[in-house]
């Protein structure tokens, strides 16, 4: 399936998935697409953040699905 990362800035970056791949994964995906590391990686889909080990059907994205990504700055 077909998902599209907007990025903060309002890029849209498209990735192929499969709705049994980790948000891990995704995080992965993006780091060799757009050299953001995984950990500075905040993603949000239907306002709820998105955690490692869990899947993109258990948050139910679907084909061409947006997700949003925003650089997490951790607390200071």
């Amino acid at each position: 399936m077909n998902i599209v990362v907007t990025t903060s800035d309002g890029r849209k970056i498209p990735f192929t998935t499969r709705s049994d791949d980790t948000i891990e994964s995704l995080r992965n995906m993006i780091h060799g697409k757009e050299g953001m590391p995984p950990g500075l990686q905040r993603l949000i889909f239907g306002g709820r953040q998105l955690d490692d080990g869990h899947t993109l059907a258990d948050y139910n994205i679907r084909h061409r699905d947006t997700v949003l990504l925003q650089l997490n700055m951790g607390i200071c």
